[in-house]
């Protein structure tokens, strides 16, 4: 099937250098997630127009948009693109209709025509009652809906998202973005999606990539990353711990050791030789207040950074250690109780071989 959405491009702005290549077939929903300053919303601009890329292309819906080798750069306004920003950017002085039926008339489409189509795109998202309020009359969750309707209302090849459910509240946020989820999926173009929230991509995007440092570090589904992080970043974001290294030697137990950059690791299921990533779910993790004797284990010591109680109930807590590589172990508040546990406190970290899963 041929991309709706294909883009190669590449931007330099001060320290930050964004390279990022694209292929999105129609109907997908791609979940954009990292860090402030990751290049996340620069990507955005560079496919909206709204900023230019240093090199590249880009292909929507079988129209060329930018092509940095023939000299092709369409302006944004004549982009079939829909962008919702994360403070919305909403027009003050004008009503959530005249806001939505903006864009139809900047690009001239007849007044009884740029009605018709507001009226059903208020139906459509069912804010019939907000037509003639202004937007500053509008509660967040409303001017939210009311910007995802000026953008759906162009009908765009192609839907940009930039943090829409950043400025709200929590129980608001819940609303909207079941809203949202159940809207785009029923688009028949592209919406990209971005988020600094782990939990918001997980929830949203059926595919997600994870953006460092302006690159594309992984890309795959919600299964892939929490399984396969390949860096200690998509790691973190899953709330897992990471290893990278070598396998340096086997035994006959099964039992084989991993070179990696914070010492030697204990693991099973690898061959000598082989590259490896390797993952340990907090819970895998024992700590300790005298290092432990036991075989086959691996054992970091570390002091206590945070302690963070896991809802609903704070019946579990998660305890991030400032060792070598940084930890975190996820306990009962009983076993936290009992140890006496505290931030500052140094304490042993252990988990088993077979605890952690390595992969290629």
């Amino acid at each position: 099937m041929t991309a709706m959405l294909s883009a190669t491009v590449r931007k330099r702005l001060g320290e930050l250098e964004l390279e990022a290549e694209l292929e999105l077939e129609a109907g997908t929903t791609l979940v954009i997630v990292g860090e402030s300053g990751a290049g996340k919303s620069t990507l955005l601009n560079l496919l909206a127009g709204l900023a230019e890329p240093d090199s590249g292309r880009i292909e929507i819906g079988g129209r060329v948009y930018f092509d940095s080798t023939a000299g092709v750069d369409m302006p944004a306004h004549e982009r079939n693109i829909g962008y919702v920003f994360q403070d919305y950017a909403l027009f003050p002085h004008l009503s959530a209709k005249a806001n939505i039926g903006f864009g139809l008339r900047a690009q001239g489409v007849a007044g009884h025509e740029v009605e018709r189509r507001v009226a059903e795109t208020l139906a459509r998202l069912d804010i019939g009652a907000l037509a003639e309020q202004r937007s500053r009359q509008l509660s967040g969750g409303q001017q939210q809906r009311v910007a995802l309707a000026r953008a759906l209302i162009l009908q765009p090849g192609l839907l940009l998202l930039d943090e829409p459910l950043s400025a709200l509240d929590l129980q608001t946020r819940r609303t909207v973005r079941a809203e949202l989820a159940a809207l785009v999926a029923e688009l028949p173009g592209v919406t990209i999606f971005v988020t600094h929230s782990p939990f918001e991509a997980m929830a949203f995007g059926a595919r997600i990539a994870v953006v460092e440092r302006g690159r594309i570090v992984q890309l795959g589904d919600r299964d892939d990353l929490l399984r396969h992080p390949r860096s200690r970043y998509v790691a973190e974001l899953m709330g897992l711990n990471f290893f990278h290294g070598v396998v340096s030697s086997t035994a006959a137990d099964g039992i084989a050791e991993v070179k990696t950059d914070y010492g030697v690791l204990h693991v099973v299921d690898v061959r000598l030789g082989e590259e490896v990533f390797i993952a340990v779910d907090p819970r895998a993790i024992t700590l300790h207040l005298e290092r432990p004797r036991a075989t086959a284990q691996n054992v970091f010591a570390g002091v206590i950074a945070e302690m963070v109680p896991e809802p609903p109930y704070g019946e579990r807590v998660r305890v991030i250690l400032d060792s070598e590589p940084p930890l975190v172990a996820e306990i009962t508040e009983y076993a936290a109780q009992t140890m006496s546990l505290h931030a500052g406190m140094p304490v042993y970290a252990s988990f088993k071989a077979f605890a952690g899963r390595a992969y290629r």
